[in-house]
């Protein structure tokens, strides 16, 4: 709604708690996912330092853009999983 200086939603607190168990979350798991994936996964217990770190200063150089595609595509493939399995969506308590 706009009252004429100001936006103003209305929330209802069941969409809100499935945008964020359903939606962000799967979505910020993707963006560690790709982070393990990129940087430490691919790491041996004797790697020297250096050879991790330039690993991480490539993932940090990845466009924003490439993450959020990533990010996105994680979390509607685990979304699907879950729903498929019947483990989401959750009960409210």
């Amino acid at each position: 709604m706009n009252d004429g200086r100001h936006f103003i939603a209305g929330y209802e607190l069941e969409n809100v708690r499935n945008t964020q168990l359903y939606r962000t979350l799967p979505h910020e798991f993707g963006h560690y996912v790709q982070y393990l994936d990129f940087v430490d996964r691919p790491s041996t217990q004797d790697e020297d330092f250096e050879l991790w770190e330039a690993r991480r200063d490539k993932y940090f150089e990845i466009p924003k853009s490439e993450k959020e595609k990533f990010a996105h595509k994680y979390a509607d493939n685990l979304r699907n999983e879950l729903v498929r399995k019947k483990i989401i969506p959750f009960k409210q308590q």
